[in-house]
């Protein structure tokens, strides 16, 4: 499983952010045709303008994909420590290319599954359509539940392309903001 999802996001390396951002028509009749017309860009704004343009805190972004969603926002965070983890190297390089040259920003390759991270070390988690990926997802919620301080913020987005997703065990959830794509 873990080649397989490797394997997709090389393959798609080149047009990726293309598609998301709907830069161009082609990238737009895709969105259309396989992703019913929605849109990444509203929906990234949706779940960023959750995090204060003022936060100071500590972020983790997971996946961080190629930022292309994030690269501003998180460049604007100068009083914040954000980390930046992708299981994907290829992802990881063009988030690299994008928030490297930010002394607050650091982004590793890593399993969210298996974060090297400190126990209740995080005041904000964001996952911005990524969970389909994950190999585990019942690991991943754990780990994000173990390093998320208590009264943290978890701010995601799930939206998996025409297929419904397992059930979770939510657990002890502290506060979930959920964000639907609208039609």
């Amino acid at each position: 499983m873990a080649d397989k999802i490797q394997n997709a996001y090389e393959t798609s390396k080149n047009i990726y952010d293309d598609v998301l951002t709907q830069r161009n028509i082609f990238s737009k009749l895709y969105i259309k045709l396989f992703w019913s017309g929605t849109d990444d860009n509203d929906i990234a704004r949706k779940v960023l303008s959750y995090v204060p343009d003022d936060f100071s805190g500590k972020l983790l972004d997971v996946p961080v994909g190629t930022a292309v969603f994030t690269e501003n926002k998180w460049s604007s965070l100068k009083n914040a420590h954000i980390t930046c983890i992708d299981y994907s190297m290829d992802m990881l390089e063009q988030a690299r290319k994008r928030l490297g040259s930010h002394a607050h920003i650091k982004c590793i390759q890593g399993d969210v599954g298996n974060l090297q991270m400190e126990n209740e070390s995080v005041d904000t988690v964001v996952s911005m359509n990524g969970f389909h990926a994950f190999l585990d997802k019942q690991k991943a919620f754990h780990e994000i539940w173990r390093v998320l301080k208590p009264g943290g913020d978890f701010i995601a987005c799930f939206y998996p392309m025409r297929r419904k997703t397992p059930c979770f065990s939510y657990g002890d959830i502290r506060r979930v903001h959920r964000i639907y794509a609208s039609n």
